[in-house]
């Protein structure tokens, strides 16, 4: 019952107007001489809907703790993105890293 609550904790925590959202959960296993040792990755994505974003990658032996570990650098590595009329972007935005294509459109104002 402490791993629940524990992550009843960490949502319902800190950091309330957040809004934050899990984008991938990749479950690792890699053989050794001892046996197999598994690992996840988490990758969560937060915003407050005013312009300021974050992001993280962590990884731990269970997915609870990923989790938990991605939730407290996520809100580490916030960012400021500057929007056009109060939101939305000002142009459409293509770049590339390594193999990840990252699409950026402006939005038509509308519900949030």
């Amino acid at each position: 019952m402490v791993c629940q609550r524990r992550r009843e904790d960490l949502f319902i925590g800190k950091n309330i107007g957040f809004d934050i959202r899990l984008i991938d959960v990749n479950r690792t296993c890699k053989v050794t001489k001892g046996g197999q040792v598994v690992k996840y990755t988490a990758i969560l994505v937060c915003g407050n809907y005013h312009g300021v974003v974050g992001y993280a990658k962590a990884k731990g032996p269970a997915v609870p703790i990923a989790l938990q570990k991605a939730y407290e650098k996520c809100f580490q590595n916030l960012h400021h993105v500057e929007r056009h009329e109060e939101h939305t972007i000002a142009h459409a935005i293509q770049t590339t890293y390594k193999k990840t294509k990252v699409y950026l459109w402006p939005a038509p104002l509308g519900r949030v």
